[in-house]
């Protein structure tokens, strides 16, 4: 394989490679999503969904560090862990009354919506986002339900802004990676890897991932160390 010099990145003395391998790519969305298109300033709020998967667990520790206010959704069962990761107030994502208990917990509206699942549809979350609000697009395959009106999102002055990390700039790639090696050097990250299989089992890694039993499946190329 033949890398570009300026997208490589030396790990910190210390870091495991495989750990680095699961992380990035899900650290990287999050840390550039954060501060390069969403421009998050300290003392803004931001509303995290899907807190515990691997964009959502380091989207809440990068803007949790950047002195953001971090309301954060997920299962009950991951919310001590949201928690860890620097949330402050964590709600269960399949509560029917969860708009409400956001807008309780910040009545204005939040400066930054990001629902890294992509399930959920605009019009349900322009209603929690503040008037000049950011609502942050990196997932989201199924339409929006019919009959979407995009009335709010430009009468409140709401920026709809979508990111894709294969579009990151060389820039953007090393100071997220910057950022990334400061974990690694300390407590890393949680990432929810399956482990690491042959390349053998390249196949059944896929199958792994698409079954959505695990984020992440790491591919050993070669001897195993």
């Amino acid at each position: 394989a033949v890398v570009p010099g300026d997208r490589l990145y030396p790990l910190p003395d210390g870091a495991a490679a495989t750990e680095a391998a699961a992380a990035f790519h899900s650290a990287a969305t999050a840390f550039i999503g954060l501060h390069h298109r969403a421009r998050a300033r300290a003392g803004q709020t931001i509303l995290v969904g899907g807190a515990a998967g691997g964009i959502g667990s380091a989207l809440v520790r990068f803007a949790s560090e950047a002195g953001l206010r971090v309301i954060a959704t997920a299962r009950p069962s991951d919310h001590a862990r949201c928690l860890e990761q620097g949330a402050s107030t964590v709600f269960d994502f399949g509560d029917p009354s969860l708009a409400g208990r956001v807008i309780d917990a910040a009545p204005g509206g939040v400066d930054i919506h990001w629902d890294t699942s992509g399930r959920m549809p605009l019009n349900a979350m322009e209603p929690v986002t503040a008037s000049g609000g950011k609502i942050i697009v990196t997932a989201g395959a199924e339409p929006q339900p019919p009959k979407t009106s995009l009335l709010p999102i430009f009468t409140r002055d709401i920026s709809v802004i979508g990111f894709v990390i294969s579009l990151a700039t060389a820039t953007e790639l090393a100071d997220a990676a910057q950022a990334i090696n400061r974990h690694l050097a300390s407590n890393g990250f949680t990432t929810k890897a399956a482990g690491t299989m042959p390349l053998s089992k390249t196949a059944e890694a896929h199958a792994l991932v698409e079954s959505r039993q695990s984020a992440r499946a790491i591919i050993q190329i070669g001897r195993q160390p």
